[in-house]
């Protein structure tokens, strides 16, 4: 068990007890009566006790519940035969209040808005570099143009995806950290590892069985168009890294973060909330021969997700990706 507080515009801190990460329950009231009577709030917004309390103290489970509920149950909720509240949703990493659902219906149009703006890009880099594409339509990579076009057009993709998220953390709360459950900790680093390697290698079966299943190979788009950006070393760089790096912060943002944390958020189990955010992340990527491995890869990230945060799952993805990126240097 333990206690925090303030002493008027300072806040303090009492813990007792052995191991803070077994668990953390308490009713809280923050109210700071330095300047006499009526006290005031100290925590405002869009922040809370229990949220300060889980960044302080990141290892902890702490249990939020309403006033209505009995202290005895803030304690100890799984002796209830139901959840109750949201004082029984254990996640690393909570998300924080003031945003939901309706962030997940923006982020839908603006990814749609994001892939109208690249077809509009597309027609005058057409007429001014021709030499991009090929004569049937398809870029280019053995020329520079072409490679800087996919480059481009990685890079506006990826960008329109991430803006919308990180937009809704900066309005309606303390930055994407603080909204989405980022947490550093040995913890999340360990659990990021781990659920890299568990990831590559889930990838790595699926793929074998849908290749042998259908009789065909079955490769990554980006691991395609990299393999043929010949035309320029310095798109081709700055390609693999959008890979290995960007994609898996952009990607675990807009689904590990705002997707998978607005189901949370709604109630639904960490479980649920996986499939909810695991499915269109398998199906944004436009590769149906790889539906199987990316949903796959979405199931295994959402549990990273659960129980290591947001950092976590950015990890392992970053572990996946840069894997494959060293794999398509290699054959270069």
């Amino acid at each position: 068990m333990g206690a925090i507080g303030w002493r008027g515009s300072e806040r303090w801190n009492v813990c007792r007890g052995s191991d803070l990460r077994r668990g953390f329950g308490g009713c809280g009231h923050p109210l700071d009566f330095s300047g006499g009577f009526p006290p005031r709030l100290p925590v405002l917004g869009d922040d809370s006790l229990a949220e300060q309390i889980q960044r302080a103290f990141p290892e902890a489970l702490v249990v939020k519940a309403l006033n209505t509920v009995t202290a005895s149950v803030m304690v100890d909720p799984e002796s209830l035969a139901a959840p109750a509240g949201t004082g029984a949703r254990q996640v690393y990493g909570q998300p924080s209040r003031g945003w939901g659902l309706g962030a997940v219906g923006w982020l839908v149009l603006w990814v749609i808005g994001t892939i109208v703006a690249s077809v509009v890009i597309f027609v005058p880099v057409l007429l001014a570099a021709p030499e991009a594409f090929t004569d049937d339509g398809n870029v280019d990579g053995g020329s520079a143009a072409g490679s800087w076009f996919l480059t481009a057009a990685q890079a506006i993709f990826f960008a329109g995806m991430v803006a919308w998220p990180l937009i809704a953390a900066w309005r309606k709360s303390s930055g994407w950290r603080h909204a989405y459950g980022f947490v550093v900790s040995w913890r999340a680093i360990g659990i990021g590892f781990a659920g890299g390697i568990a990831t590559l290698i889930a990838m790595t079966v699926l793929t074998s069985v849908t290749a042998e299943l259908l009789d065909q190979e079955v490769t990554s788009a980006g691991a395609d168009a990299a393999l043929s950006m010949t035309g320029s070393t310095l798109a081709y760089v700055l390609f693999l890294v959008l890979i290995a790096v960007g994609a898996p912060f952009v990607e675990e943002v807009a689904f590990r973060g705002l997707v998978w944390g607005a189901a949370v958020k709604r109630g639904l189990s960490p479980w649920i909330a996986t499939v909810i955010a695991g499915v269109p992340f398998a199906l944004v990527h436009v590769e149906p021969l790889r539906v199987a491995p990316l949903l796959a890869a979405g199931m295994v990230l959402g549990v990273v997700r659960q129980y290591g945060g947001l950092g976590a799952a950015i990890l392992a993805h970053c572990v996946v990706n840069t894997i494959g990126v060293i794999g398509i240097a290699a054959t270069q």
